[in-house]
């Protein structure tokens, strides 16, 4: 059962991140599923000021 499409993802680093941003977008196209991810890492949120959005990236996948 499909809820909503936006799944949001925090890794300890940018390498786990890249795997599970892969893994997450792999699974989409595979099932067909409109996909947004919000992401990002602790490495980059510790960087970031507060009120500053915490995500690395955003972005939305179409599969049909």
């Amino acid at each position: 059962m499909q809820v909503g499409d936006r799944i949001c993802v925090v890794a300890d680093n940018l390498s786990t991140l890249w795997r599970i941003q892969g893994d997450l977008v792999q699974w989409a196209e595979s099932s067909g599923q409109k996909l947004y991810l919000l992401s990002s890492h602790l490495d980059d949120l510790m960087k970031k000021s507060p009120g500053e959005a915490p995500w690395f990236s955003a972005r939305r996948y179409r599969f049909y």
